[in-house]
C-alpha cells in the first residue's frame, strides 16, 4: 500500500474519539455515529475501520423498537450468548437505564440476561417468557436458600437457649443441695448457746 492510498484509506475510517475516562473503567469505549447512535466498544478496541461494535444504545428509538440496548450478531458471534447477554446487562447499568429493564432476544439470551439482572438485583419487567421462568426460579431458590439460613441460624439458637437452661436447672439444684446441707444461722445460735 503506498502512501496515497494509506491517506486515502485513513480518511474514511471513522475518527476515534477522545477515551473517557470513566467509560474505560467500566470496561466500554463509546462512538456515537451521525444518526445518534452510542456504540459500545470494549476499552482495548477503539472504534476504527473493520471492528464492530457488538453492542448499541439508540436514545431516540426507532423502527424497529423503543429506545433499548441492542446487541448484535457480532458480539454473540465473537463472546457467546452469555457473555453477550452479561455484557447488555452492565451497559445497561452502566447508561442509569431506568428499572425495570425489558427482555427480548433468543430464549437462551433472555435466560442469561435474567441470571445476570437477578445476581446485580435488577427489577425484570417481563410478565412470561423465558427470561421471566428463569428469573422467579433465581428468585425462588434464593427465598429457600435464605429460609434454610434462617432454620439453621434459628436451630443453633434453640440449641444455646437448651444449654442454658439445663445448666441453669443444675446451678439451682446444686445451690438446693448446699442450702440442705448447710445449717441456717438460727441452728447455729441454737447449737451454741443451748435450749433455754
Amino acid at each position: 500500500m503506498n502512501d496515497a492510498q494509506m491517506i486515502g484509506a485513513l480518511s474514511h475510517a471513522r475518527s476515534a474519539q477522545p477515551e473517557d475516562k470513566d467509560n474505560v473503567e467500566h470496561g466500554w469505549s463509546e462512538w456515537t455515529d451521525k444518526n445518534g447512535r452510542v456504540w459500545f466498544y470494549d476499552a482495548d478496541q477503539p472504534p476504527r475501520v473493520g471492528n464492530r461494535a457488538g453492542y448499541s444504545w439508540d436514545p431516540s428509538g426507532g423502527p424497529d423498537g423503543p429506545p433499548a440496548i441492542r446487541v448484535w450478531d457480532c458480539a454473540v458471534e465473537r463472546h457467546g450468548i452469555e457473555q453477550a447477554a452479561v455484557d447488555a446487562v452492565r451497559i445497561c447499568v452502566f447508561k442509569s437505564l431506568p428499572e425495570p429493564l425489558r427482555l427480548h432476544g433468543t430464549p437462551e439470551f433472555q435466560r442469561a440476561a435474567a441470571r445476570e439482572m437477578h445476581r446485580l438485583g435488577l427489577a425484570l419487567k417481563n410478565e412470561d417468557g423465558p427470561g421471566r421462568e428463569e428469573y422467579d426460579r433465581l428468585t425462588r431458590e434464593k427465598e429457600k436458600d435464605t429460609q434454610e439460613q434462617v432454620n439453621a441460624i434459628s436451630s443453633v439458637f434453640s440449641q444455646i437457649d437448651d444449654q442454658a437452661n439445663r445448666a441453669h436447672r443444675a446451678i439451682l439444684a446444686r445451690t438446693a443441695e448446699m442450702m440442705e446441707d448447710t445449717p441456717s444461722k438460727k441452728d447455729d445460735r441454737m447449737r451454741l448457746r443451748g435450749p433455754r
